[in-house]
């Protein structure tokens, strides 16, 4: 299955930077691996107003179309994730914690515009 058996999922990569990928499912609190799990949520939203340099207005080609329609926004919509997509915590895998990163069903979906290792990604 693609979850351990208290439903946090099982890691299904490595980052580049030597982080685990897991699946969606983490536990609500971070450090805490008898607290329920639940599906990790991004911290990311849409843009108000199109992006200083973005071709087609909001009309033409709906928000959330390209990645510069993407802001970081701590809390947003319940979210559980930094900045990279991922979190510091324990795992099935990491009894003692470690950074990993989580699979969303919203952008960025898995890797944030950097990794937690590299900091920034410059995107055009």
């Amino acid at each position: 299955g693609l979850t351990h058996s208290d439903g946090h999922s099982k890691i299904i990569g490595i980052a580049f930077d030597g982080y685990p990928i897991y699946g969606s499912k983490g536990y609500i609190t971070a450090t805490n691996k008898d607290s329920a799990v639940t599906d990790m949520v991004s911290s990311y939203k849409t843009k108000s107003q199109p992006a200083s340099g973005r071709t087609f207005t909001y009309v033409q080609q709906e928000a959330g179309s390209f990645v510069q329609d993407y802001e970081y926004s701590v809390g947003h919509n319940g979210s559980t994730l930094d900045e990279h997509n991922g979190r510091f915590c324990v795992t099935p895998d990491f009894p003692n914690g470690t950074y990993a990163y989580f699979v969303t069903a919203t952008y960025p979906y898995i890797i944030g515009p950097s990794t937690k290792a590299q900091r920034s990604v410059t995107i055009t």
